[in-house]
């Protein structure tokens, strides 16, 4: 069994780098499971470390040096030559009096349970984390297929529902899988999504809306393309993708 885990935000940090430790004590570890982090927010990593490294630096994708408003300044120049940029202004929220602000600093203390600041940093590192999925699931493309066209290779998405990061970027993430898993691994790997319920975090932060406010954002996108795929319209994410696929990666169904 080949496994890979993978963390977004500060509570699939957590858990990744739990299992990492539980894990570490099989014989196989480093050839039978792989792990990647990815987050805003480089404190968390840095407290999980601090009694023995857990998460290698290798295995993190830091998204804390993105200023959400200087982004959003260079797309509006170049919005009508760039096709990164046109994309970011077409799901961007903008900047008129009565928005939401974008932070113009960086966001190394995390996204501030915000979910359109979180997914700037999907942006702006949205080559890294692919070349970083890519990586991983690459090692993994030797297995051979099963009689019904499967690996066997498990692929764990592991995140809350209601972060600024994490449930901000999971179906990006996800899309990105599909298409590395059908161009690299020429086999579908078992993509499984642990999402954690926002009651939890509700609870824990009762006079800030906005953890309600994410899940029901991050459930309503969920539920979108859940519903298109099982009334035959196999709606693909392409178009609602945080950026376009990099370069020379076919957008297949």
């Amino acid at each position: 069994m080949k496994t890979y885990f993978i963390g977004l935000g500060g509570c699939g940090l957590q858990t990744v780098a739990e299992l990492s430790k539980r894990l570490s004590k099989e014989k196989d570890y480093e050839k039978d499971y792989a792990f990647t982090y990815v987050d805003t927010d480089g404190y968390t990593k840095d407290d999980i470390n601090k009694s023995g490294i857990v998460i290698q630096s290798s295995d993190f994708v830091d998204l804390g040096s993105t200023i959400p408003m200087a982004i959003y300044k260079e797309a509006e120049k170049t919005v009508g030559v760039n096709v990164n940029s046109k994309r970011f202004m077409e799901w961007v929220i903008t900047q008129e009096p009565g928005h939401m602000v974008l932070p113009n600093y960086p966001l190394t203390d995390g996204a501030t349970a915000q979910r359109m600041v979180g997914r700037t940093g999907l942006y702006n590192f949205y080559d890294a984390i692919y070349s970083e999925l890519c990586s991983k699931i690459n090692r993994f493309s030797e297995i051979e297929v099963d009689g019904n066209g499967r690996k066997d290779v498990d692929i764990w998405v592991i995140t809350s529902s209601c972060g600024g990061t994490g449930s901000s970027m999971v179906l990006d993430i996800l899309y990105m899988i599909n298409r590395i898993g059908n161009s690299i691994v020429k086999g579908e790997p078992n993509v499984k999504l642990v999402l954690y319920m926002p009651q939890a975090f509700v609870e824990s932060n009762v006079t800030n809306d906005n953890h309600k406010l994410n899940a029901y954002g991050c459930f309503s996108e969920i539920n979108f393309f859940r519903s298109n795929f099982e009334n035959g319209k196999r709606q693909t994410f392409e178009p609602f993708a945080a950026r376009p696929l990099p370069t020379g990666v076919n957008p297949i169904q």
